[in-house]
């Protein structure tokens, strides 16, 4: 069973996701990210290193198609019951995939579920909060490298991609919309209970 946390940085998902590593409920989980394997740790390293800060669009999205595929192999296909913190949608809205060709082809290439390549979530949790909260909560992290003039600009974007990516490619699956605007003991009882249930 594969479980999806999605959403817009600063939505809380690794924080709930870190709540539920320690709930023993969930213990026969593996917690991963797409950045959990040796690849996608050098490629993450790659692409954070201010070097390469122009790297060339095609090349970034290359990379990150070995990343996704790595984590298929390496994690994915071989844990039974698995919660990654973002997968498939966090490229199609960080990407900017309707109106980015390279990363369009990219998708049709590697990432639409319809060609069998990368697994479908069996549930996915879209987390969302006002853009104002976002923002309060960027602003307060130490290691806030997300909260820049491009981030500010696009953040409308990026919901607007989550929810087409949810209207044209998760229309028939399972998944909760949950808008957590204050980490509250209801919210994270809203997702475990779900999770749950599902298993």
């Amino acid at each position: 069973m594969l479980i999806a946390f999605e959403g817009p940085d600063g939505v809380g998902k690794t924080t709930f996701i870190k709540k539920l590593k320690m709930d023993t409920r969930f213990l026969r989980y593996k917690f991963t990210t797409p950045f959990s394997t040796d690849i996608g740790l050098s490629i993450k390293k790659i692409l954070n290193d201010p070097l390469f800060k122009n790297i060339n669009e095609i090349t970034k999205i290359e990379l990150m198609s070995k990343v996704f595929l790595d984590t298929q192999e390496k994690i994915i296909n071989k844990y039974d019951y698995v919660i990654i913190d973002r997968w498939v949608a966090s490229f199609y809205a960080y990407q900017d995939v309707p109106n980015n060709p390279f990363a369009k082809e990219m998708f049709s290439q590697y990432f639409d579920y319809s060609l069998g390549i990368l697994s479908k979530p069996d549930y996915t949790f879209y987390l969302n909060a006002d853009d104002s909260i976002l923002f309060d909560r960027l602003n307060s992290r130490k290691d806030n490298d997300q909260l820049d003039d491009y981030f500010k600009e696009k953040i409308q974007l990026i919901k607007s991609n989550y929810k087409q990516f949810i209207e044209e490619y998760d229309s028939n699956s399972n998944y909760s919309i949950i808008f957590n605007h204050d980490f509250s003991d209801e919210v994270y009882d809203e997702i475990s209970n779900t999770l749950f249930n599902l298993t």
